[in-house]
C-alpha cells in the first residue's frame, strides 16, 4: 500500500530520455558570479593643476603614489577618485580659507624680510666704503642723510637708518662672516697692518685692517679683519688684541709694517702699543739663554 505523502515532497525522477527541468523552475539555489571586468582607479591627472585650465586647483599636489593627491589645505593625502567629494566637504572649505590666509601673511612676511634685508645690504656697503677708505664710521649718519636728500625717490634709502654703533655692529658681522677666510689668505700674502681705536659713550672698539697691494697692482686693498671689544682704551688693551688675533692666528710672520695714529696710548716711547710690538719681536729674534743649574 502506497503512503500518503505529499506530491510536492517526492522525488521527481526524470526518464533519460525527457529533456531537465528547466533553470527558472528548479528548486537549487543560483550562485551569481563576481564580474571579470577591473576596477580602474582614476590616477593624478596634470591638468588638474595646469592655471589654464578651468579646474586648476592650487591645494593640490601629487605625490610618490600616483593614484593619490596631496591636499596642501587640510595636509592629508586622498584617494584621486574621492577628488570632487573631497572638494566640496564643509572641513575642506574651512581648511582651505584658513590655508589661504596663512598664505598671504607668509607672503606679506616674505617681502618684509626681502626689504629689509636689501636695507641691510645698503648698509653694508656703505661701512664697507668706509672701512676700506679707512674714515670714521661716525660718517655714516651724514652719509645717510645725504644719500636720502639726493634721491628721494628710492624707497629703500628712506628707511636707510645709520649711526656709529650701529655701523660698527655691521662691520663686525662682516668681517666675523669671512675671518676664516681671511687668515688663511693673509697667512700666504704679506701685509700691513692698521690698528685704530675707536669708542662712544657706551662702547669701545678696536679695529685691525689688513693692507696690501692688490695682484693687479693697480691699487692697495684694505682687508677688515674684524672689530673687537675693548675693556680700556690703554695700551695694554689694544696689546692684548694683538696677541689673540695676530699671534696667535699665525700671521704675524708676514706682518711688513704697522700703521698707527700719533696718541700716546699707540707711539708713547716708553709704555706705548709700539714699544710693547717692539720688545716682542726682539725677543723673538733673540731668545733669553737659560743656564743650566749646577
Amino acid at each position: 500500500m502506497e503512503s500518503s505523502v505529499d506530491s510536492n515532497e517526492k522525488e521527481l525522477n526524470v526518464p533519460e530520455d525527457q529533456d531537465p527541468i528547466p533553470e527558472a523552475l528548479s528548486t537549487k539555489k543560483v550562485v551569481n558570479q563576481k564580474s571579470s571586468k577591473k576596477h580602474y582607479k582614476l590616477k593624478f591627472n596634470k591638468d588638474w593643476i595646469d592655471k589654464t585650465n578651468e579646474e586648476f586647483r592650487d591645494w593640490i599636489q601629487p605625490t610618490n603614489d600616483s593614484e593619490k593627491f596631496f591636499d596642501m589645505a587640510c595636509n592629508e593625502e586622498y584617494q584621486c577618485e574621492y577628488l570632487h567629494k573631497h572638494e566640496l566637504k564643509d572641513i575642506h572649505k574651512d581648511n582651505y580659507k584658513k590655508w589661504k590666509k596663512s598664505i598671504v601673511a607668509n607672503k606679506t612676511l616674505t617681502e618684509s624680510i626681502n626689504f629689509g634685508n636689501s636695507i641691510l645690504a645698503i648698509q653694508s656697503k656703505v661701512v664697507l666704503f668706509l672701512v676700506e677708505h679707512n674714515a670714521p664710521l661716525s660718517w655714516t649718519s651724514d652719509l645717510a642723510k645725504l644719500l636720502k636728500s639726493c634721491c628721494p625717490e628710492k624707497k629703500g634709502l628712506n628707511h636707510l637708518d645709520l649711526y656709529q654703533q650701529k655701523a660698527s655692529w655691521i662691520a663686525q658681522g662682516l668681517a666675523q662672516s669671512v675671518k676664516d677666510t681671511i687668515y688663511q689668505d693673509l697667512k700666504a700674502t704679506p701685509y700691513s697692518l692698521h690698528f685704530d681705536e675707536t669708542s662712544t659713550n657706551r662702547y669701545k672698539y678696536g679695529a685691525f685692517l689688513a693692507r696690501r697691494v692688490a695682484q693687479d697692482f693697480g691699487s692697495v686693498e684694505s682687508i677688515l679683519i674684524d672689530i673687537y671689544s675693548m675693556v680700556n682704551s690703554d695700551a695694554d688693551s689694544a696689546f692684548n688684541l694683538y696677541n689673540e688675533y695676530i699671534v696667535k692666528q699665525n700671521i704675524e710672520s708676514l706682518l711688513t709694517g704697522i700703521c698707527l695714529d700719533n696718541c700716546n696710548v699707540m707711539r708713547g716711547q716708553h709704555n706705548s702699543f709700539t714699544t710693547r710690538i717692539q720688545s716682542r719681536k726682539s725677543r723673538a729674534a733673540f731668545p733669553p739663554i737659560h743656564t743650566p743649574r749646577p
